[in-house]
């Protein structure tokens, strides 16, 4: 048993090494203790606000906080996975799932607000509100915004 799990952990050693070395240029200890982690101000950035995210032409891992932040989650979404055939996806069904996922979580929210802002306007429709041009304004900007986003 004890065979098996240094097995185990060799072969998943080798893989980290392997996505180290393609993916970040990092082979020796030297790389990586030299690696230049994501700007924090590129992770806040993507985080809180509206930021692009990582570069793709140079992908950075956020190094100075936990694996699970948004940054480094969507980091590894972005990774390919074994499909049922058992082998990695290609490069093209890894941006596959990536876009229905993407369409999925935007269709999500744009649900979400066009509720909350049908239910304001309904709402600002019953009294006497002058701000009622204002959210009905903002209501068809997500749709725009909304339609735009998908293409």
């Amino acid at each position: 048993m004890a065979t098996e799990l240094s097995h185990e952990r060799n072969f998943l050693l080798g893989e980290i090494q392997c996505l180290l070395k393609d993916t970040f240029s990092i082979s020796q200890d030297a790389d990586f203790i030299v690696h230049e982690p994501a700007n924090l101000q590129d992770v806040y950035s993507y985080e809180y606000k509206d930021g692009p995210g990582s570069n793709t032409q140079n992908l950075t891992f956020d190094l100075k906080h936990g694996s699970s932040t948004l940054w480094n989650t969507v980091w590894r979404a972005a990774q390919p996975k074994v499909t049922a055939k058992g082998i990695f996806e290609t490069g093209a069904e890894v941006e596959e799932r990536l876009i229905v996922k993407r369409d999925k979580n935007l269709k999500s929210k744009y649900l979400c607000r066009t509720n909350i802002l049908e239910q304001i306007i309904e709402l600002k429709k019953d009294g006497e509100d002058e701000d009622l041009p204002a959210w009905q304004w903002l209501q068809n900007a997500g749709r725009w915004r909304y339609e735009f986003r998908r293409k």
